[in-house]
């Protein structure tokens, strides 16, 4: 019987883990193309109507598909979010400021489940709906980054961007810094693998001129697999590896179903707040 149970409640709980990838690997194209402001209030859209549709569910259809829609998302959101933090911030706020993404991401799901606890799943989603309205409404106000209109050729628009993200100061203060970003921007448009090979920083080169897979086949050995790129990926396959194996993200969509079907005394959803709080406040 508990087979049967947790076969019934992994389904449905399971199926936005499974389109988060699909929209993860859709985010970078988005960031490039779109911008890091206009995409991180795009990919805000299927959240909001992933939490309309939920609320007015008839079917469980309705619910699987407001479920996927969250799921990919999520994944799309995983992009901006980085990209947009990280090229606004001064060195010393980049790293507290990127990390406290998780911090807040750990307090969404106690506060999820917490309402799970007060209300009905149906008020739930509505409540949740003002996340997304809100986060737009905010991305409105903030600029688009430096680095990107700068990567576009924008640069009166990027000076000006960079004035307000240092606290609405004049183009006098911040002239060193735009021109250490104008630098660092130019050097992106330089072949990667001349970069590595012969430090040569010729825009037009004959790597550009070969065919896709010989060129596929030098980024991965000069760029992939070299060690400035292979510390950091390591380091993330680690630290995904150890949340993986602490078992919340696979089991935190059932967690009360499971709770409530081994009859515990205290309730299912008493449980998964408790152990919510246990897990965020390490």
């Amino acid at each position: 019987m508990y087979v049967n149970i947790f076969l019934f409640v992994s389904v449905p709980g399971s199926v936005g883990f499974l389109l988060q990838p699909f929209g993860a690997i859709l985010s970078a194209p988005f960031v490039d193309h779109f911008g890091r402001k206009y995409t991180s209030f795009m990919v805000n859209i299927p959240h909001v109507v992933a939490w309309i549709l939920m609320y007015f569910a008839s079917t469980v259809t309705m619910l699987f598909a407001a479920n996927a829609l969250l799921g990919f998302g999520t994944g799309l959101m995983e992009a901006p979010l980085n990209a947009y933090v990280g090229e606004i911030t001064e060195p010393s706020l980049r790293g507290m400021l990127c990390t406290s993404t998780q911090m807040f991401y750990s307090a969404g799901v106690l506060l999820m489940f917490f309402l799970g606890k007060i209300m009905n799943w149906r008020e739930a989603a509505l409540v949740s709906l003002a996340a997304p309205v809100v986060s737009m409404v905010f991305i409105i106000l903030v600029p688009e980054t430096p680095v990107w209109l700068l990567s576009r050729g924008r640069e009166k628009e990027a000076l000006k961007s960079l004035c307000y993200l240092r606290g609405w100061t004049t183009p006098d203060n911040v002239r060193d810094e735009f021109d250490q970003l104008t630098v660092y921007c130019k050097k992106l448009e330089c072949c990667a693998i001349c970069c590595k090979t012969d430090d040569d920083e010729i825009i037009d080169c004959e790597h550009k001129k070969a065919n896709v897979f010989k060129r596929i086949y030098l980024k991965f050995r000069y760029v992939m697999i070299a060690k400035e790129t292979l510390r950091p990926f390591v380091l993330m396959i680690m630290y995904f590896l150890f949340i993986s194996m602490t078992g919340l993200t696979p089991i935190r969509p059932n967690m009360i179903n499971i709770c409530d079907a081994f009859g515990m005394a205290d309730g299912g959803k008493n449980i998964a707040v408790n152990r919510i709080i246990i897990f965020t406040s390490f």
